[in-house]
């Protein structure tokens, strides 16, 4: 079983998505992929969305965040 500690040092800005922490999000993208998918197939934009985390999901969509992916 996965701790949350492990799954947040190998999701960390799905982290700071679940958290709704968009100024730290902000700068962690900067060089980062804003597509990653974590274990259940979600990208950050579809986690942020999904929770109705308004202002990462527009930090996410100014870093080029693909809102045409289909899960």
């Amino acid at each position: 079983m996965s701790s949350a500690r492990d799954a947040s040092s190998r999701f960390p800005l799905h982290l700071l998505v679940w958290n709704n922490d968009y100024r730290q999000l902000e700068k962690e993208l900067r060089g980062q992929d804003a597509e990653a998918l974590d274990p259940r197939g979600r990208t950050l934009l579809h986690l942020a969305v999904s929770l109705g985390h308004l202002e990462s999901a527009r930090v996410l969509l100014r870093h080029k965040a693909d809102f045409y992916m289909k899960l």
